[in-house]
């Protein structure tokens, strides 16, 4: 019997171990999105990779992941957290996330293109939009980012909030601004930030940008650990 305790002690200690080990392996490859669409020509890039394949529907895109879309190309990304962005062509984004205690801050940077994005508000979390210009915290709320070799634009379309996200140029003067519904602000390469009212054509740009087809053949139903360690599900329709 004395001999038997050591060896149920061994065992025990020694799966704690291994659940512990899978546990900080799970958290550090914790699913921040999955591509709900990928239409035409999309890539995907392994953080750490250096080469691109095909993304498919139902890719699980976690911290460093890259995503970008080619000619007549688009993508939809739906987040842990329900915010959807939604990629034009030619576009390449990055998606990041850190965890804040229980809570998992999310950043896409925007190497070049446009996206549209729907952002759900959750308590204590940030999401951020970047790029090699300017930065965007948003709160619940619908927009889009444009991103161009020498500036970026953030259109808000709408949103429950009176100042629905805080822009900031991150080159030379590194003006801010606050942003609101039917509001355009635009940073350019000197640090300047433009605030005006949004045109008849800002919104149908906007309308392109947040359109998309709710079309398809067949439910996915993808399962996932987050932030926490717990694990969830998105039904993708």
């Amino acid at each position: 019997m004395k001999r038997i305790i050591p060896i149920i002690l061994f065992l025990v200690v020694g799966a704690y171990v291994t659940y512990a080990g899978n546990f900080f392996e799970d958290e550090k490859s914790t699913t921040l999105a999955i591509v709900l669409k990928a239409i035409k020509q999309v890539d995907f890039k392994k953080d750490g990779n250096s080469d691109w394949e095909e993304a498919k529907r139902g890719q699980r895109l976690k911290g460093g992941d890259a995503l970008k879309t080619g000619d007549l190309s688009s993508s939809i990304l739906k987040f842990v957290d329900g915010s959807i962005v939604r990629l034009r062509q030619k576009t390449e984004v990055v998606i990041r996330g850190e965890k804040d205690g229980k809570m998992m801050n999310k950043d896409v940077a925007i190497e070049y293109g446009d996206l549209g994005f729907n952002v759900q508000k959750r308590p204590g979390e940030q999401f951020r939009f970047s790029s090699p210009t300017a930065v965007a915290s948003i709160k619940g709320t619908e927009g889009v980012m444009l991103v161009g070799e020498d500036k970026t634009t953030l259109i808000i379309t709408k949103s429950s909030f009176k100042i629905a996200a805080a822009f900031q140029a991150l080159m030379g003067s590194k003006q801010s601004v606050d942003v609101g519904p039917g509001e355009k602000a635009t940073a350019l390469k000197n640090g300047e930030v433009i605030k005006v009212a949004l045109t008849k054509e800002d919104q149908e740009l906007v309308e392109k940008l947040l359109e998309a087809s709710r079309e398809t053949k067949d439910e996915l139903l993808i399962k996932f650990r987050d932030a926490d360690g717990k694990m969830k599900e998105i039904e993708i329709k």
